[in-house]
């Protein structure tokens, strides 16, 4: 029976005998990119479409040769998933933002299968990791030679691929090779990108970033239809406004929701709904927890004159000790930070984070001078686009790490732990981005019904 498949549906060197096979099972396929096009709820048809429907064609990439899948692919599925994809979003998606789609999550992307890039790669490794089985059934398997060489993007239009050690002699994994394909896709389009988009490019591939696309749609992780709409679209850099200009604060509007993302109006919001996030999340792993503590020394004696280093202040009794941590989320594609920002990942998060420790140095010195009790400050510093500075994340890594040794949580592990709270932090902060970009650019006729509820 093996035998009989592979010469049927692998190795026939007759791309006609392909496309019958291949015709016959993508059409349930394709009649569910169309009924996902009729889904109310985007977040949930994306998360269909990313992880169930999209990627039912992906084993066809180990057991297809790619001359015969390629096209195709290119004549009966990409099109159909471009549309469902551009009907998630406020309007469809240029060349580049499909190519940003097309990467994976840690790559800037959302996470959508790159068929044409990765098909000839998989069939390759299949093919060379099952030569000896090939052999022993005595098939014909005639593009087992294929180069990958040739079908890597290359860096930029005058630059030749990078070879890739693929041979019997030495063999790397699909995964590996795949991983190679999204870097050079990767830097490839950031070379195409204006310096915002750069920025913006590079902030999407860190660590935190992105995660509000897996996010299971239950609890402070749900989002309206507007809402992940907005987030989707902004993520690739693409927010169309129905109006030109602020609808609070007057100021001209870009396409990408720059200004949205840093409006005075609305900054407040995303950092209080961060901060409440994590103040939960302190109190749940036994520390006791205040907002908008004061620090109080022997200069500042009464609460209304005291500084207030921090948004949120966790107390541990034993030891003593006063921990004050302060939210910040920044945008790495403000003019003021694109010098570093377009070339350097978290570069945004780490310089607010260098000048928040740099402006209360000299207070929290005072106070542990002061007082038996140990005084401690964090930033905890959030680009817009998710990815948060690597204090933050060691700082949230600690707390899992807690929160799994505590009663209630012996069930899970402290990874798991972490992925949930990056997480819902994710969704919190996009729900937040997304409100002020449709509140600062939607008529307001639309916002009567469209206004996406804070969590």
């Amino acid at each position: 029976m093996l035998r009989t498949i592979l010469r049927k549906s692998t190795c026939s060197p007759d791309p006609s005998q392909h496309y019958s096979i291949l015709l016959s099972y993508i059409t349930p396929t394709l009649n569910d990119l169309l009924t996902l096009q009729e889904f109310d709820d985007k977040q949930i048809a994306f998360t269909l479409l990313s992880q169930c429907v999209a990627v039912r064609v992906n084993h066809w990439m180990r057991t297809v040769p790619p001359s015969s899948l390629i096209p195709f692919l290119q004549s009966h599925f990409i099109p159909q998933l471009q549309e469902t994809f551009d009907s998630l979003l406020h309007t469809p998606a240029s060349p580049t933002e499909w190519s940003q789609a097309i990467l994976p999550i840690r790559f800037g992307g959302l996470g959508l299968p790159n068929h044409i890039a990765i098909s000839p790669l998989a069939y390759t490794a299949s093919s060379l990791l099952a030569e000896d089985t090939i052999s022993a059934l005595d098939l014909n398997c005639p593009e087992t030679e294929i180069s990958c060489t040739d079908h890597l993007r290359p860096l930029s239009n005058s630059s030749p691929p990078t070879p890739l050690p693929l041979s019997r002699d030495t063999l790397l994994s699909q995964r590996e090779l795949s991983g190679l394909q999204h870097q050079q896709s990767f830097t490839h389009l950031h070379g195409l990108l204006s310096s915002r988009h750069q920025a913006r490019l590079l902030s999407c591939s860190q660590k935190g970033s992105g995660l509000f696309l897996t996010a299971i749609p239950s609890g402070h992780n749900i989002m309206s239809p507007i809402t992940f709409s907005t987030a989707l679209s902004y993520r690739l850099g693409n927010t169309p406004y129905p109006t030109g200009s602020c609808n609070l604060c007057h100021e001209k509007l870009s396409c990408a929701g720059f200004h949205a993302a840093h409006c005075k109006h609305f900054t407040s919001h995303r950092h209080n709904n961060i901060a409440r996030h994590i103040a939960r999340f302190t109190s749940a792993c036994g520390y006791k927890t205040t907002l908008e503590a004061p620090l109080l020394s022997n200069t500042n004696v009464t609460r209304n004159h005291a500084p207030r280093p921090g948004d949120i202040l966790i107390e541990e009794s034993q030891p003593p000790s006063r921990h004050y941590l302060d939210v910040s989320a920044v945008n790495p594609a403000a003019p003021s930070y694109l010098q570093n920002s377009k070339s350097t990942a978290l570069a945004t998060a780490r310089l607010a984070s260098s000048r928040k420790i740099t402006k209360y140095n000299d207070l929290f010195a005072l106070a542990n001078s002061e007082s038996p009790i140990p005084h401690k400050f964090t930033p905890l510093v959030v680009e817009t686009y998710g990815s948060w500075d690597k204090t933050a994340l060691k700082l949230f890594r600690e707390l899992a790490r807690r929160r799994h040794l505590s009663p209630g949580a012996a069930t899970q592990s402290s990874s798991n732990i972490l992925s949930r709270l990056l997480t819902t932090l994710d969704v919190s902060l996009q729900t937040s981005n997304a409100y002020a970009i449709i509140r600062c650019g939607f008529p307001m006729t639309a916002l009567e019904v469209h206004t996406p509820t804070l969590a």
